[in-house]
């Protein structure tokens, strides 16, 4: 999965980076040499225990399934 994020300049020079296009305009703003680039980044998504389980609960009945077609 991607996110997009603003990265803030000035002069040329990387300072920080904001979440929303609103903070970056804001940046822009705040003087002329101020500038700002959108960037897709990827991030990691953890699972939690509730879709783990049931993840794997799919993959039982799948599997279940299958060995019941094939013992038929």
């Amino acid at each position: 999965m991607r996110k997009l994020v603003y990265k803030c300049f000035t002069n040329n020079h990387f300072v920080k980076t904001v979440t929303t296009y609103k903070e970056a305009k804001e940046w822009k703003e705040e003087s002329e040499k101020n500038s700002f680039k959108d960037e897709a980044v990827d991030i990691k998504r953890e699972e939690t225990e509730k879709e783990r389980k049931t993840r794997l609960e799919r993959i039982a009945k799948r599997m279940k399934k299958i060995r019941d077609k094939q013992a038929v």
